[in-house]
C-alpha cells in the first residue's frame, strides 16, 4: 500500500486539481457562485435492506453529479466523494467542484439516513456494511469502471471498507483507481479517546486562564467557550463555521446506533501482504491496492502508538503523530486487535447473563453520558451543542439494556430521568447542603448522577429511603459489568462509600419531628423557581408581572411533584369539523372515540381528546387507523383560526384552497389542514431528520398523498409554484411555553438572538409571498412577548399585512386568551379547569393587504 500524507488540511491542495485550477480557486469562487457553478444532474436509485426479521424494506438513494457528461471519460475518471456524520447530507461538500478542474466528473450521494435519501427509524438497518453494499449499489447503477474515491471523516470509513472489500471479492470488474481520506478515524475508540482528552485540555487551559487573570471570565457558559475552542483547533479552523456546514448541520439526518461503528477498527485486508518489488500492496490474488492519500491536520490526534508502537509518521516535531497509521497495521498487530474486540464483546455478553439491568441503572447511565456530552458534544460531525436534559432522554430511549426492561420498568427509568430534568435545580440545591466537592476523575458524572437520581426518589417520589439508598448505591457495584466499553473499571470503594453516606444523611429523619433532612432542606434552602434559569424569570415578570410570573411557576413547576396529573392531548380528524361547528356527526365520532380511550378521556372544548395518563400511545384505541395525533390542545388554536377564517372568507368552500405549513415537522398543524378539506397542503421543513418523522406520521395517518407535498428546504428560501391562499408559520423558537413537557428548555441559554432573527426573516418572507387578501397566522410556543408579540408587531409595522382579529367564538375555551389586538395568547396556570396547564402559545391572524 503507497502512502502519502498532508499534514495541513487548511492549506492543502486537493489530489485531483490541476496547477491551474488551484492557483486561481479563492479568486475564481465568487464568479463559481455568480453562475451557479457547473452543470449537474441529480437522481434516486433505489435499494433494499432486509432486517433481522426478514422483512425487506425499499429504500431510496439521492446523488448528485457533476459535469455529467464527462462520466464515462477514461482520460479523466470521475471522482465519487463520500460525506462524514454518519448523519450529515453531503451537501457541506458541494463546494469541492470549486477547486477542480471542469474536465472531470464529480459524484455526491446523501447516505441512507440523511440528506434526501430515505431515513428508516429501524436501526437493524443501518450499518458500515450496508454503507459499503449501497457505494456498491451506487457504482453498478452509474455503470462506472474506472473512478477516485474520495471519503471524508466516517465517509473514508465507508471508502476503505469498499476497497477492501473490492479487492476481496473475485466478480470485483470495477477498478478504483485511488483512494484519499481526510480526516478519518482509523479505530473508533481511539479517536473517541483521543478527542475527550482534547476537550480536557482546553478545558483545563480555561480554567488556569480565569484563575490567573481575574474579571476575564466570560459570561459565555463554559462548554460553549471549550467547544469553540476544540472547533476552531481541532475540527473547522475558521473563524465562523462555512455556511454550506451550518446548513449541512441543520439538516442532518439520523445517526447511526453506537453500535454500529463504536468497535470499528480499519484493519488491512485479508491476505494482505507487502509485495517485494513494488511499494504498493497487493492480496492473495494479486489485486493492487490503490494508492492511499491521508489528509489530516497537523494539530490532530497524537497516540497512535498506544495502539501501535511500530507504526508512527512524525509531523514538524516529534511530538505530533498520527492515529491514521494503523491503516498501515501488520498481520501480527490485526491479531492482537481481533482479540481484543472478541475479549470486549465476551465480557459484554457474559455481564449480560450474570447482571441485570435495573430501572436506576438504566436512568443513571443516561443522565452521566448526558453531562459528559456537554464536554463531548462537538467532536463529531454534526457539531453543534447539545442539552444535557433532552440529550439525556434520547440516551436513555437508545440504551440496548432500557429495552430490556419490562414496560414497568421502562416507565419508572422515564420517570427518574423526568424527575432530574424538571427539578435539577432544587436537587443540585439539597445535595449543595451536604457535599462540599463532587470527587474528581472518570467517574464523576456517573457519582454525579447517581446522587441526583437518590435524591430524586426521596424530594420527589417519595419512595421508600432503605430501598432507594440500597438499590441506588447498588448502581455503582455493577456499574462495570453493564458498561458498553471493554476498558470499564470498577467505581473505587471510596466513592461507593461517599455515595452511600451522602444518600443516607439525606434520609435520616429529625429526632424532634420525624421529618426527613432532605425534606427540610428542600423546604428550607430551595424553591420551585430554582429550576428555572433566573434570566428567563427576569423575562417573564417584565412581560406579564410577578403574579402571572408565579401562577405560571406553580403551573410547570408545582412544589409536590406528586401533585402533576400526568395527561396527553389528542387531535382527531375531526377535531377542526368539530371547532368549527359543521355538523353534528363528528361530534358522535369524537363521543365514540372518547368511549374507546377509556374512562380518563374527555372532550376539550376546542374539540381536542385529553387523556390523563402517560404510556405507549401506539396501543391506544385507533392508532393504527389514523384516527388521531397527538398535540397539545393549545397547539390546535392556529390551525383553527386559518381554516375559520379562509372557510368564512369563501362561504365555508375551501376545496379549490391551497394553503402553506412552514416549519411543519412534526406534522400536528399539517394534519389538521388536512382533515379540513383543503385542495391541497405543503409542508415546508429545513430539518431532514424532523421531515422523515413528519412524513411517516402523515403516512400512518392515512392521508391521500395527492393532497399534499412535504419539501425539505429552509422556509425563507421556498416559494410558491402556485398561488397560495394562506401560510400558517409556526416559527422556530425557544419553547418556553412548553416547560411543563420539556423542562430542559426553562434552563436554556439566554442567548436567543439568532432565533429572532430567523423569526422575523421568516414572518417577512411569508407576508411577501402572499397574494393580496391572502391569510397569515403566526405562531410560538414561546412565552416571551420579543418572540411572538413584538414580531407581529414589526411585520404590521412595515405595512405589508394589517391584524385579521380573532373572535371569542372561534376558539371555545380559550375566549379568555385574547387580548386586545385580536391575538391569542395562552398563559400556563391562568386559564380555568383543564386548560390551566394548556402549553403556552400565541397566534396572531393577519391578512395581506
Amino acid at each position: 500500500m503507497m502512502i502519502s500524507t498532508v499534514t495541513d488540511c487548511s492549506t492543502a491542495v486537493h489530489p485531483f486539481a490541476s496547477a491551474s485550477t488551484t492557483s486561481s480557486a479563492r479568486g475564481s469562487a465568487s464568479n463559481f457562485l455568480r453562475f451557479g457553478g457547473p452543470r449537474f444532474n441529480e437522481d434516486f436509485i433505489q435499494l433494499q435492506r432486509c432486517d433481522d426479521y426478514g422483512v425487506v424494506h425499499d429504500l431510496s438513494l439521492y446523488y448528485r453529479v457533476y459535469n455529467p457528461s464527462l462520466i464515462n471519460w477514461q482520460e479523466s475518471p470521475p471522482l465519487i466523494v463520500l460525506h462524514g456524520g454518519p448523519s450529515l447530507p453531503s451537501s457541506y461538500l458541494y463546494p469541492i467542484v470549486q477547486n477542480m478542474p471542469t474536465s472531470r466528473s464529480i459524484i455526491f450521494y446523501d447516505q441512507i439516513g440523511c440528506g434526501k435519501s430515505s431515513q428508516p427509524e429501524d436501526e437493524q438497518l443501518y450499518s458500515i456494511e450496508h454503507a459499503v453494499s449501497d457505494l456498491k449499489q451506487l457504482i453498478r447503477s452509474l455503470d462506472l469502471n474506472k473512478f477516485h474515491i474520495l471519503g471524508h471523516s466516517f465517509g473514508g470509513v465507508v471508502a476503505y471498507e469498499y476497497v477492501k472489500s473490492s479487492l476481496e471479492d473475485d466478480d470485483q470488474h470495477h477498478d478504483c483507481l485511488s483512494l484519499t481520506l481526510a480526516n478519518t478515524p482509523s479505530n473508533m475508540e481511539l479517536s473517541h479517546e483521543e478527542s475527550c482528552r482534547l476537550l480536557r485540555l482546553i478545558n483545563e487551559e480555561f480554567m488556569l486562564e480565569n484563575n490567573d487573570a481575574a474579571g476575564t471570565a466570560s459570561d459565555m457558559p463554559v462548554s460553549r467557550i471549550v467547544n469553540d475552542r476544540f472547533r476552531k483547533r481541532h475540527e473547522c479552523r475558521t473563524e465562523h463555521v462555512p455556511e454550506s456546514l451550518v446548513t449541512a448541520i441543520q439538516g442532518r439526518g439520523l445517526t447511526f446506533g453506537p453500535e454500529a461503528v463504536r468497535d470499528f477498527i480499519a484493519f488491512p485486508p485479508a491476505s494482505y501482504r507487502l509485495h517485494s518489488s513494488s511499494p504498493r500492496s497487493v492480496n492473495a490474488s494479486n489485486k493492487l491496492m490503490p494508492p492511499v492519500l491521508l489528509i489530516r491536520a497537523a494539530a490532530a490526534f497524537h497516540n497512535a502508538q498506544k495502539l501501535n508502537p511500530t507504526a508512527r509518521t512524525r509531523v514538524g516535531t516529534s511530538h505530533r503523530r498520527s492515529a491514521e497509521t494503523t491503516l498501515s497495521s501488520t498481520t501480527a498487530d490485526e491479531g492482537k486487535l481481533t482479540s481484543r474486540l472478541a475479549k470486549s464483546n465476551d465480557n459484554l455478553k457474559s455481564s449480560v447473563n450474570k447482571v441485570k439491568p435495573t430501572s436506576r441503572s438504566v436512568a443513571i447511565a443516561a443522565l452521566a453520558n448526558a453531562a459528559a456530552s456537554t464536554l463531548y458534544q462537538s467532536s463529531s460531525d454534526t457539531g453543534g451543542e447539545v442539552n444535557a436534559g433532552s440529550f439525556a432522554t434520547r440516551q436513555l430511549e437508545q440504551d440496548n439494556y432500557y429495552k430490556l426492561l419490562d414496560p414497568r420498568d421502562r416507565a419508572f427509568a422515564r420517570l427518574l430521568v423526568a424527575t432530574v430534568q424538571r427539578r435539577l435545580g432544587q436537587i443540585d440545591g439539597v445535595l449543595d447542603c451536604c457535599v462540599d466537592k463532587l470527587p474528581s476523575g472518570r467517574n464523576k458524572h456517573l457519582v454525579q448522577a447517581t446522587l441526583r437520581v437518590g435524591a430524586a426518589q426521596l424530594l420527589f417520589l417519595k419512595k421508600p429511603t432503605f430501598a432507594v439508598v440500597k438499590e441506588t448505591v447498588e448502581v455503582l457495584r455493577i456499574h462495570h459489568k453493564l458498561s458498553y466499553s471493554s476498558k470499564s473499571a470498577h467505581v473505587p470503594e471510596p466513592m461507593i462509600k461517599f455515595v452511600n453516606g451522602v444518600l443516607r444523611k439525606l434520609s435520616r429523619e429529625d429526632e424532634d419531628t420525624g421529618e426527613m433532612y432532605a425534606l427540610k432542606i428542600l423546604d428550607q434552602k430551595t424553591s420551585p423557581r430554582d429550576n428555572i434559569a433566573p434570566w428567563l424569570l427576569e423575562r417573564w415578570e417584565r412581560d406579564w408581572g410577578i403574579e402571572t410570573t408565579k401562577l405560571i411557576c406553580e403551573e410547570i413547576m408545582p412544589r409536590d411533584e406528586r401533585s402533576i396529573t400526568p395527561h396527553i392531548d389528542l387531535t382527531t380528524k375531526y377535531s377542526t369539523a368539530f371547532s368549527l361547528g359543521l355538523n353534528n356527526e363528528v361530534k358522535d365520532k369524537i363521543d365514540g372515540l372518547v368511549e374507546k380511550l377509556g374512562e380518563d378521556s374527555m372532550i376539550l372544548p376546542q374539540g381536542s381528546i385529553r387523556v390523563l395518563t402517560n404510556g405507549d400511545v401506539r396501543s391506544w384505541a385507533d392508532f393504527d387507523k389514523g384516527t388521531w395525533w397527538v398535540q397539545d390542545c393549545a397547539a390546535t388554536l392556529p390551525g383553527i383560526v386559518l381554516t375559520r377564517a379562509l372557510y368564512d372568507k369563501h362561504s365555508c368552500d375551501v376545496s379549490n384552497l391551497r394553503v402553506v405549513d412552514m416549519c411543519s415537522a412534526p406534522g400536528g398543524k399539517t394534519s389538521q389542514l388536512l382533515s379540513a378539506g383543503f385542495e391541497h397542503v405543503t409542508a415546508i421543513e429545513s430539518n431532514s431528520r424532523r421531515c422523515h418523522r413528519l412524513k411517516q406520521n402523515l403516512q400512518r395517518l392515512q392521508f391521500d398523498k395527492t393532497k399534499y407535498d412535504v419539501v425539505v428546504e429552509v422556509g425563507q428560501n421556498w416559494l410558491p409554484p402556485n398561488k397560495v391562499d394562506g401560510i400558517l408559520v409556526d416559527v422556530p423558537c425557544s419553547a418556553t411555553g412548553t416547560g411543563s413537557r420539556r423542562p430542559d428548555v426553562l434552563r436554556r441559554d439566554s442567548d436567543i438572538s439568532e432565533l429572532l432573527d430567523i423569526q422575523e426573516v421568516l414572518a417577512n418572507h411569508c407576508a411577501e409571498i402572499l397574494p393580496v387578501g391572502g391569510i397569515m397566522v403566526y405562531a410560538t410556543c414561546s412565552l416571551l412577548k420579543e418572540e411572538s408579540e413584538a414580531q407581529v408587531e414589526k411585520l404590521v409595522e412595515k405595512g405589508l399585512v394589517e391584524t385579521l382579529p380573532i373572535c371569542p367564538f372561534e376558539v371555545p375555551g380559550f375566549e379568555d386568551a385574547i387580548d386586545e389586538n385580536g391575538w391569542v395568547r395562552v398563559i400556563p396556570g391562568v386559564l380555568d379547569g383543564e386548560l390551566r396547564s394548556a402549553d403556552g402559545f400565541f397566534a396572531a391572524r393577519l391578512i395581506k393587504k
